[in-house]
């Protein structure tokens, strides 16, 4: 098996690893949408993918993993590594193919940054005493 950087491939899965530092969990799944078909017929299935929150409690803002999970359903397994890792490049390439430009990644962001915020506020609102309580 080839060093792929942030995939590890194992048993005919693999478990691909990225971060929110620099995707968010729906470019990623534009990305797959981008090449899924291709995945199809290579008998790659796409298992699912979401954020690894630690659960820090935590009041600032720290990047989470994203984890995006496939399985090799061919008949080949013993090409099942060689297939992921096919897999793995197309994904990339779908990746940097659906990945925004820089203004729209940053305005992105700031809709993200103002999301975070939000739910801030409305956490320190529900742990605060009420003013109807007084």
């Amino acid at each position: 098996m080839k060093d792929l950087p942030f995939a590890n491939i194992d048993e005919g899965k693999m478990v691909i690893n990225l971060s929110t530092a620099d995707f968010t969990i729906a470019s990623v799944l534009n990305a797959l949408n981008d090449c899924l078909d291709v995945l199809e017929e290579l008998k790659v299935e796409f298992l699912g993918a979401g954020t690894d929150l630690e659960g820090t409690g935590s009041p600032s803002f720290s990047p989470a993993n994203i984890n995006v999970y496939f399985e090799y359903v061919g008949d080949n397994k013993a090409r099942a590594t060689h297939i992921l890792e096919q897999a793995y490049r197309i994904l990339w390439k779908s990746i940097v193919r659906t990945y925004p430009d820089e203004k729209e990644w940053a305005e992105n962001r700031a809709h993200i940054g103002n999301f975070i915020s939000a739910q801030s506020d409305l956490l320190i609102a529900m742990k605060s005493p009420s003013s109807e309580e007084d």
